[in-house]
Parts: C-alpha cells; sequence; structure tokens
C-alpha cells in the first residue's frame, strides 16, 4: 500500500466517525425532544383528567343536592334546579349515539337531566324507536352508578303500531288493533284501536328527517323490537320497564315526558289519562314535559298541540 493511499483512507475513516458522532447527537436530541413531548403529553392528560373529575364531581354534587332535597320533602324540584345540573351535562348523550328519531342534543340533554335528578317514579309516553328513551335512561343510570341513589321506577309506553307491510287479513288474524294503513297509493294512515286518527304522506312516512321509520316498521319485530334492541344494545334495558297498551300504570310519578300523536282526536282522548297523572300527585311539584307544540293547525287540518 502506498503512502497516498494510505492517508486517503485515514481521512475517509475520520470523516465516518465524524458523521457517526454527529448522525449519534442527532438521534440523541430526537430522544431528548421525544421524552419532553412525552411529559408535556403526560402533563396536559394530567390537567385533562383533574378537570373531568371536577366536572363530575360538578355534576354530582348538584344531583345528589336535588335529590336530597325531594327526599326531604322540599320544594327543589323546579327548572331553574335542573336547568343548572343540565347545564353540565354537555357530551353525555352524543347525537350519533342515539337511535333514529326526532330530537336534537339540546332536548336529548334535558331528558338525561330529568332521568339523573328527578327521584322517580318516571313515565314516558311515545318512545318511537327509544331515541329519547335512551337519553332518559342514561340519566337514570348515571344517577345509580354515579350518584349512588336506589333504583328508579321508569315507564316506556307504547301502542307500538304495526307497519304499513301488513294486509288488513293479516292483521285480523292476529287482532292487533293498531297499525299503519296504505290509504291510496300517496298516504299512510294511523289506527288506534282500529280507528284511524290521521295520516302522513307516503314520502313523509318512508324518511322523515332522516328517521329511516320505513326501514324500522320493516325490520324483524317492527318497532317494538327496534326500541327494546336500541336499549338493550346499550345495556339500558335494565333501567326501563316497557308497556305495550293505551296507556301506563298511575303512579305518583315526579317527571315524565309525553310525545304521542299530533292528531287531535288522540290528544283529546289522552287529557283525562294526563289530567289523573297530576291529580295522583296529591299537589306534590312534577316537571311534565310535551314535545312539538303545534299552533294553529297540523298537516292533517286539525288544531293540535301534540301530547
Amino acid at each position: 500500500m502506498t503512502v497516498t493511499s494510505d492517508l486517503h483512507l485515514k481521512k475517509h475513516i475520520k470523516a465516518l466517525i465524524k458523521e457517526l458522532a454527529s448522525t449519534k447527537e442527532i438521534l440523541l436530541q430526537v430522544r431528548a425532544d421525544a421524552d419532553q413531548k412525552s411529559v408535556e403529553v403526560a402533563k396536559y392528560e394530567t390537567k385533562l383528567n383533574a378537570a373531568e373529575a371536577r366536572a363530575r364531581a360538578v355534576e354530582t354534587k348538584l344531583s345528589q343536592q336535588i335529590n336530597t332535597s325531594v327526599d326531604k320533602g322540599q320544594d327543589s324540584l323546579t327548572l331553574e334546579h335542573l336547568k343548572k345540573f343540565h347545564d353540565t351535562t354537555e357530551g353525555k348523550v352524543p347525537q350519533d349515539e342515539l337511535p333514529s328519531g326526532w330530537f336534537s342534543d339540546d332536548e336529548a340533554r334535558w331528558l338525561y337531566t330529568m332521568g339523573r335528578a328527578c327521584s322517580g317514579p318516571l313515565i314516558e309516553q311515545g318512545p318511537f324507536a327509544g331515541r329519547s328513551t335512551v337519553a332518559f335512561a342514561s340519566g337514570i343510570r348515571d344517577a345509580i352508578l354515579l350518584d349512588k341513589q336506589a333504583p328508579k321506577v321508569f315507564i316506556s309506553q307504547d301502542i307500538f303500531p304495526l307497519g304499513p307491510g301488513f294486509s288488513q287479513n293479516e292483521i285480523a288474524s292476529v287482532g292487533y288493533p293498531n297499525y299503519w294503513k296504505k290509504d291510496g297509493s300517496s298516504r299512510f294512515e294511523l289506527y288506534v284501536d282500529d280507528e284511524g286518527i290521521g295520516g302522513t304522506s307516503a314520502e313523509e312516512f318512508a324518511d322523515p328527517e332522516g328517521s329511516n321509520r320505513g326501514a324500522i316498521f320493516a325490520g324483524p319485530g317492527g318497532l317494538h323490537a327496534a326500541m327494546i334492541g336500541n336499549l338493550h344494545k346499550r345495556n339500558l334495558d335494565k333501567y326501563v320497564s316497557v308497556v305495550t297498551g293505551f296507556s301506563y300504570p298511575q303512579l305518583p310519578y315526579s317527571c315524565g315526558f309525553f310525545d304521542t300523536s299530533h292528531a287531535l282526536p288522540e290528544i283529546v282522548g289522552r287529557l283525562p289519562t294526563w289530567i289523573e297523572t297530576v291529580q295522583l300527585a296529591g299537589g306534590a311539584r312534577q316537571i311534565l314535559s310535551f314535545h312539538d307544540f303545534l299552533g294553529g293547525n297540523n298537516a292533517d287540518g286539525q288544531t293540535g298541540c301534540k301530547g
């Protein structure tokens, strides 16, 4: 080996050693930056967990205060008290986790609030596929699991009409008195106890505001199975007693939600039941919520308010 080639090799080795040292410094810096970021992430996670814990403590305290006052007979079950609790419930019942139906995020939060803060028994009338029921029952679940309250009676009642896919002979053969029936080529009529109470267009029936109503009625078991299934999939069926029929058992309900037909005949027919519910409370405060107030005339040309 010549002197020239030897010197060239030594220079090459020195360059490689220098490059290796530089690469090692970069690697150490990357590791240091990663460790620092991990520390920063951990700090943010700690702050986030602490903030969530404080929020849970606030909502639990509010819920316990409301229920303690009610248990002591104090007049604490007011919209003002529930509004304070409602303000802590954002994200408790996300829209994308609710079944199909007609119900906004804020409305779901109000039912969650009632389920969690009202002492019970509780009543719901007209759950459809269980969108409102899931919100109500989620509040009851958290009242029991988080607030350590005693179990509450929660009844959800509906007539659960059959879908329009059955012939009159099929309906008559089982004797079920509540059903949807196609009336002509462009309209569906709802029958309760074999009497028509109002209807809607075929287009509106199929998928009003993304409710997927047509598919729900056409599915296995129809509306009733869809409602029970929606509760079961969310592990909420243990908190709800589902009643199929024209009315619900009369109990001294502290809170209730009513969302039945828009039609005037049904509203008039249900008024005696609602009046009895109020009378049975014996003057105790109740919060009874009715959905979809309709001023003037509805789609059937009838004046209604919607129960």
